[in-house]
């Protein structure tokens, strides 16, 4: 059987120079053909075709990098956590290799995780354009004043309020910022968007779950010159009154190779303590 290709992403120069990157390679060149050994968030967008599967070697926000050069590409993504949390990357080194050759067979089930479009236009022009894994985050800011926006969906007014910001995000989104926010937890495989309002000056607003099929536009009403659109808290586009923010489902989808032995529901019980009670473990 022909060798798979196997692109590898990793974190950073401070991620490749540790010696835990060492092994994860040897195994893989030992049962694969490595194609590239590549940084993880920067150069250009992973064409279709490149490789059999992506090898992501960091921590989630690594992971997040990679996912926006991949999108697009159709290529099977694995993460291994050399990181914190781990909730994106999903295998540790331990588990990737026990499962390294199930991997390269095609055996472990794929996920499509969906991800956003978001352009931003200024005076009828596009200024800014990017995907996004997690989220869209309005913030509001230096000198950190309240901010206004208007928001829409699907070319219907939702509502306008003033407050901190805005956090829109994917079902892979929702156990990051917008959690953090008060938001919901979305199973990874939905198609569908949270709007979470950051520290809104009313209690009449809440987060909202919205279908990922139509596009969300905000406006900001009135900003700060700090005023920012946050794209997975990796990119940033500065926003002044009168920008619009156009946020919808990408076409595209990134396939999430899914480790066996991590249902979603025992990642958020280990990872984020969901569920438990506050005095478990305590004798």
């Amino acid at each position: 059987m022909k060798a798979k290709r196997i692109l590898v992403l990793y974190g950073g120069s401070r991620t490749q120079s540790n010696e835990i990157i060492a092994p994860v390679l040897a195994l893989l060149r030992d049962l694969a053909e490595v194609v590239d050994v590549t940084e993880a968030s920067s150069g250009d967008p992973i064409t279709p075709g490149f490789a059999d599967i992506a090898v992501v070697l960091g921590g989630d926000g690594t992971f997040l990098g990679a996912a926006r050069r991949l999108l697009g590409s159709g290529i099977p993504v694995v993460g291994v956590n050399m990181g914190r949390l781990g909730f994106l990357t999903e295998f540790s080194t331990d588990d990737f290799g026990v499962r390294t050759r199930a991997i390269l067979a095609g055996e472990l089930v794929t996920l499509p995780r969906m991800m956003l479009d978001v352009l931003v236009s200024r005076a009828g022009k596009v200024c800014f354009a990017s995907c996004a894994m997690n989220e869209v985050s309005i913030l509001a800011g230096e000198p950190f004043r309240m901010i206004e926006l208007s928001v829409r969906h699907n070319d219907v007014d939702v509502c306008t309020f003033v407050g901190d910001g805005l956090i829109l995000a994917t079902p892979s989104g929702s156990t990051g910022h917008t959690l953090s926010a008060g938001g919901p937890i979305l199973m990874p495989g939905m198609r569908a968007m949270v709007m979470t309002p950051v520290a809104a000056h009313t209690l009449s607003i809440r987060p909202l779950v919205m279908d990922a099929e139509h596009t969300i536009e905000v406006r900001p009403l009135r900003s700060n010159p700090g005023t920012t659109a946050s794209i997975d808290g990796q990119l940033r586009c500065r926003l002044v009154e009168g920008d619009v923010v156009q946020v919808c489902a990408s076409a595209h989808s990134l396939p999430l190779v899914q480790n066996p032995d991590w249902p979603f529901f025992r990642t958020l019980m280990t990872k984020l303590q969901w569920g438990r009670s506050p005095h478990h473990g305590i004798d």
